[in-house]
């Protein structure tokens, strides 16, 4: 439960950093400042999942493995290795298309820009991995922090000086650069170049470059109707819809990435020690907390939507944004169910050809669907077909991951879940207009929220989720008992 609670402060204060990164920056630019800051960074953060994450599945997969042995300084050094050989690799590529393309200067700019953020995205994931995997929370907190604040910070300095996209580029950049010079000693000591070895470099690519494939047709999902939005209607379209797109990452994904953080290094070392009790037990943990946090903020997402778009974002992005919210909500549930629950059945019996046979399915719907609904619906269009293809990936998960890993699938705790926060969305619905300049207006929301989360409570008391009104029952006897004894 420590180690729960200071990941969900980490990504919690993470998340807050960038809501309100987020705010400043949907009233300080553009739509199509922020459309072309958001493509160049899709682009250096699909860059990393489609080229580089095999180091990270790599690193989580063996790092418990390689310190039993005392043999971690051998996979550090090799992972550390594939960072600097995929970094030398990418640039000479960007480079050589550059030059082929014959790109003016803005745009070597922004290659180059896009080239520096996938450097500092890159080595940030990796090292708060390595701290993720050794369960040292605290460092973990610490870097995200830094990792959140830092880049606002400067990219405000930046955006006040007239440097537009480039000023969110390059605040990402320095700022989230900063922390991971300040980690690296930390994290990766004993990294050094006689101590990368063919076996922990093959232990690596085994195991993680099919992984990587899967990772990179489920970015197709996340990151493919940016790229069709803008090339159909521009970059101010595509801005309009990242905004919200972000927002819904950063909040619905970040509390339910918690579950991952928390739970997945327990059930790793479970399953590799073949501890079926607690393997089960966390197993369990994730999926209530996945699909419970899941609703809870979903729904509040979906039903307050208006509210939510006038206090996250700027006039020019906050229609759009409205409009669209209840949809990435679903999508982003969806997203994180596959994510950080479901996708188990695959990875830990490394069944990761059938995890790519369900990614593709995915993968090949989302093209489909993107290119029949944005023409047509633009922004809307997008977010519908994302939460279609999440949908189907999640589906095919579960009828397909039986095969290799069975995982608690707990329905009526599910239905629990998704009855409470109905519930509670329901409460709130006919609040989700306040008016942005009455006090009366805000309080009688904050009223309605309150009493949501009563009613969300109640219901899932009702179904005894996760055991919560047994152990409440028990613990009331319990204190009832020792008062009788007392007295």
């Amino acid at each position: 439960m420590k180690q729960s609670a200071i990941y969900f402060a980490a990504r919690f204060g993470s998340a807050f950093i960038a809501l309100i990164a987020l705010a400043l920056y949907t009233r300080l630019l553009s739509p199509a400042d922020y459309g072309v800051f958001d493509i160049v960074n899709t682009a250096a953060i699909a860059g990393f999942f489609m080229f580089g994450q095999w180091l990270q599945f790599g690193l989580q997969r063996y790092a418990p493995v390689y310190e039993a042995r005392g043999a971690l300084s051998e996979l550090l050094s090799s992972v550390a290795a594939g960072y600097a050989g995929l970094a030398a690799t990418l640039l000479a590529i960007i480079v050589a298309t550059g030059a082929a393309l014959g790109l003016d200067g803005e745009q070597w700019l922004l290659a180059l820009s896009g080239y520096a953020v996938f450097l500092v995205f890159a080595g940030n994931e990796l090292t708060l991995q390595l701290y993720n995997v050794g369960l040292r929370s605290g460092r973990y907190a610490s870097a995200s922090l830094f990792r959140a604040a830092a880049p606002l910070i400067v990219s405000l300095a930046l955006i006040w000086a007239g440097w537009g996209p480039f000023a969110l580029l390059w605040g990402l950049a320095i700022g989230a650069g900063a922390p991971l010079l300040l980690t690296l000693k930390d994290a990766w000591r004993g990294v050094r170049l006689d101590r990368v070895t063919r076996a922990a470099f093959r232990d690596i690519v085994r195991y993680g470059a099919p992984l990587t494939v899967s990772a990179a047709l489920t970015m197709v999902i996340a990151m493919s109707d940016r790229f069709i939005l803008a090339g159909y209607f521009g970059a101010d379209a595509e801005g309009a819809y990242a905004a919200p797109y972000n927002f819904a990452q950063r909040t619905l994904i970040q509390v339910l990435f918690v579950a991952n953080l928390a739970w997945f290094p327990l059930i790793l070392r479970a399953y590799e020690t073949k501890d079926s009790e607690k393997l089960r037990a966390a197993m369990e943990n994730t999926a209530r907390f996945v699909v419970g946090a899941g609703a809870l903020v979903g729904g509040a997402m979906a039903a307050l939507a208006p509210a939510v778009a006038a206090i996250f974002f700027g006039e020019a992005f906050a229609e759009t944004a409205a409009a669209i919210i209840p949809t990435l909500a679903l999508a982003a549930w969806f997203q994180g169910l596959f994510s950080f629950y479901l996708s188990m059945s695959f990875s830990l019996p490394k069944a990761t050809i059938a995890q790519i046979g369900v990614a593709s399915v995915g993968a090949i719907a989302n093209l489909a669907l993107n290119f029949w609904l944005i023409p047509q619906h633009g922004p809307q269009g997008a977010a519908t077909a994302t939460a279609i293809s999440y949908g189907i990936v999640a589906a095919l998960a579960i009828v397909v991951g039986r095969r290799y890993q069975a995982l608690p699938l707990m329905p009526r705790e599910t239905l629990a879940a998704c009855l409470a926060a109905g519930a509670a969305a329901l409460l709130v619905w006919p609040y989700r207009h306040p008016d942005p300049y009455s006090v009366e207006s805000w309080l009688a929301l904050a009223g309605a929220l309150a009493l949501a989360g009563a009613a969300f409570i109640a219901v899932l008391l009702a179904f005894d989720f996760a055991g919560l009104r047994s152990r409440a029952a028990a613990l009331w006897r319990a204190r009832r008992e020792d008062a009788s004894r007392v007295s």
